[in-house]
């Protein structure tokens, strides 16, 4: 028996860059000894979800307020070069596509966490 095939249907180009600023932000603004990334894809009934995790210093409850806004940098972020788009690009991207790009609750403090929700695509099969 073959396995499902789950889908989604978007911009490569512009899906790859929603992705890409995550882990590159992952790593540039983790100030961690041993720096660690978690992949995780979740798939429910109607959508898929990519999350992100890291183990960097997290973001405060302030930024976590404005951090999807165009040309917002944290203030723990403005040792990194940077203009403040990559989020808000990501996220722009992600809901054309009819998804969610969330920041999640980060455990103990530490760490960033994001998923990116897709709808699938239906595929009728019969």
């Amino acid at each position: 028996d073959a396995l499902p095939i789950s889908l989604i249907k978007g911009d490569l180009f512009g899906l790859q860059n929603a992705v890409q600023s995550l882990l590159e932000n992952a790593v540039l603004y983790n100030d961690s000894a041993e720096k660690e990334m978690r992949i995780e894809l979740i798939e429910d009934e109607s959508h898929l979800k990519l999350r992100i995790s890291d183990n960097g210093p997290g973001i405060s409850d302030l930024d976590r307020k404005k951090i999807f806004e165009k040309f917002y940098r944290a203030k723990t972020s403005r040792k990194v070069p940077g203009t403040g788009l990559g989020l808000y690009l990501a996220k722009h991207i992600v809901e054309t596509h009819s998804g969610a790009l969330t920041l999640l609750s980060s455990e103990g403090g530490r760490g960033t966490q994001f998923e990116i929700k897709l709808p699938k695509l239906e595929i009728n099969r019969g």
